[in-house]
């Protein structure tokens, strides 16, 4: 997570907070082989950080290369957007035949951005 914050700042871009979900099903570890509320795409995650960061999650954007990502922004009401870059590609397929559209599908994250970013200007614009 160190280096994905520097690649950030770099940019002049933020991260407030990292949440991760040690749990799995299938873990090979015992104290984490569990299900749990955390791990995407239930709100778990989602839930603690708009209370720690006082976030509207249906004003929010949930950014993402897989199902699960994709499956969390419907689950807390955000728009949900699709990468192609990673799993995209493969999600893309998969959410297709779940007949689950996002809210906008990007080549990468830099598209991701500049498309909410120009949402955003359009709205305070009506």
């Amino acid at each position: 997570h160190k280096r994905m914050k520097e690649s950030f700042q770099k940019k002049s871009a933020r991260i407030d907070q990292v949440y991760y979900c040690p749990h799995y099903s299938d873990s090979s570890i015992p104290e984490y082989r569990k299900e749990c509320l955390c791990r995407k795409p239930h709100p778990g995650m989602a839930l603690k950080a708009a209370e720690k960061l006082n976030i509207n999650l249906p004003e929010s954007y949930i950014i993402g290369d897989k199902v699960e990502d994709i499956l969390l922004g419907v689950n807390i009401k955000a728009t949900p957007v699709l990468v192609l870059t990673g799993f995209g590609e493969q999600s893309r397929t998969r959410l297709e035949e779940m007949r689950i559209k996002p809210g906008f599908i990007a080549k990468n994250l830099l598209d991701a951005v500049n498309w909410i970013l120009k949402k955003k200007e359009r709205e305070k614009a009506d």
